[in-house]
């Protein structure tokens, strides 16, 4: 069998200890527009903010983290399977994985590569759910128990959202 290979690079994250600030540059300078955003702390600072292209057709092509643990760059590969085979061949190889995560949009582990960068390998699961969102998952796991993970997600979310109606 063919080594599963990444499909696109998909995003970067920035460090910014006030990440309005960078957003701001970006949206006003560069023409980005924030598509999600994590809510104002104690200290009116955010967490996070997402910005994408409006030419762009994937979610957000730039994320700024106020806490610089999170950059990283992202790749996103074009299944289940393949995001599943490079995750065993990490095991495999004994290579260290520092988190595995249900995003809700997407099924991700991240890792540093040799040097210390934060890499993200992520497959877009095709469901819409508010960001930023990560539980801890099992990519060992059977794809359909996977899948339903992500499933089990956004009815959770959808029943909490009809309660508030």
């Amino acid at each position: 069998m063919a080594r599963p290979i990444v499909k696109d690079l998909c995003y970067v994250a920035l460090y910014a200890p006030e990440p309005d600030i960078l957003a701001e540059f970006y949206t006003s300078v560069l023409g980005f527009q924030i598509v999600a955003q994590s809510k104002l702390n104690a200290e009116n600072i955010r967490s996070s903010v997402f910005l994408s292209n409006p030419t762009k057709q994937t979610q957000y092509q730039l994320a700024v983290f106020a806490n610089h643990k999170m950059q990283n760059t992202a790749f996103e590969v074009d299944s289940l399977a393949n995001l599943r085979s490079l995750y065993a061949l990490f095991i495999e190889r004994d290579l260290p994985i520092r988190w595995v995560l249900n995003h809700g949009v997407s099924l991700a582990f991240y890792f540093h590569d040799p040097v210390g960068n934060l890499i993200k390998l992520f497959w877009l699961t095709g469901f819409d759910y508010p960001q930023p969102h990560g539980h801890p998952i099992d990519l060992t796991q059977s794809e359909a128990a996977l899948r339903q993970d992500g499933a089990d997600l956004v009815a959770q979310l959808n029943r909490r959202r009809s309660k508030c109606l």
